[in-house]
């Protein structure tokens, strides 16, 4: 494989983008959130969600193609939404790739583009939230160069643990 073809989302993604997100919240956090709260998501309420998003203009989505289906996206509003944001931060808020597609660097690639684009914008410093339990993810970000900046809380959704991770611009590996 070459690699994904990283490209802005347009309003035709919404839907793909929603079952996406919906298909690897399932796949990512079952056994980390209640069954039920996995069972409860909503591709159509996911969809005005995408909808309402993509027309934001704090925030910028990509998405990975491959073969002409969407196999990944990325979001990053800009800036932070937290309440304790400094001037130059940004935040990563979504980074899913389709659970069959999972470690092929689709997740890699997304975020390099997105940690990129800030960078040329003049954003220095890029958060974003983790649940607690998901070692995968929190691997993920070690490897890129993201560490934990101490803040903790509890995501809405699913009622568990999350941390925020951060890395400063130019230091991605």
């Amino acid at each position: 494989m070459s690699g994904p073809l990283i490209r802005p989302a347009a309003p035709r993604d919404v839907q793909t983008i929603a079952a996406l997100v919906v298909a690897s919240w399932r796949a990512a956090y079952r056994g980390l959130v209640d069954d039920r709260v996995l069972d409860d998501l909503s591709v159509a309420e996911r969809t005005v969600r995408w909808r309402a998003r993509l027309g934001a203009t704090e925030t910028s989505t990509t998405v990975a193609e491959i073969g002409g289906a969407v196999v990944g996206v990325c979001s990053t509003s800009a800036p932070s939404p937290d309440d304790d944001a400094t001037p130059g931060v940004a935040e990563l808020s979504v980074l899913y790739v389709r659970p069959d597609r999972w470690r092929e660097g689709i997740g890699r690639a997304l975020l390099r583009q997105a940690l990129d684009d800030l960078s040329t914008r003049g954003w220095r410093t890029v958060t974003s939230w983790v649940l607690a339990a998901n070692e995968p993810a929190l691997a993920f970000y070690r490897d890129l160069g993201f560490e934990p900046d101490g803040a903790e809380g509890i995501h809405a959704r699913s009622g568990r643990a999350i941390v925020r991770v951060r890395i400063s611009l130019g230091v991605c590996r």
